[in-house]
């Protein structure tokens, strides 16, 4: 229930795909159903991440290392936080 409320409640939410968590998938799927739009998603995996056929057709950022992860959420997160506070 904490998850639950905490997806509602979020700003914006971050999913790393990677390693195919089951539970990441039901925590995007409900965030989707209660109403996150998809600029306040940031979905993220590593290179070499089997995407599930329902996800396969968003928009995921694909990194190699730590290094390029970090670019990716500084390069996201400050837009996210903008448009999401700005509404």
């Amino acid at each position: 229930h904490d998850i639950a409320r905490l997806i509602e409640e979020a700003e914006f939410l971050v999913f790393d795909l990677s390693e195919e968590r089951p539970n990441v998938y039901y925590e995007l799927g409900y965030a989707h159903g209660v109403g996150n739009e998809a600029l306040d998603v940031l979905l993220v995996a590593a290179y070499g991440t089997k995407l599930h056929y329902d996800v396969a057709g968003l928009r995921v950022h694909m990194y190699q290392s730590l290094e390029q992860l970090r670019t990716i959420l500084k390069k996201s997160l400050p837009v996210m936080i903008e448009r999401t506070r700005t509404r």
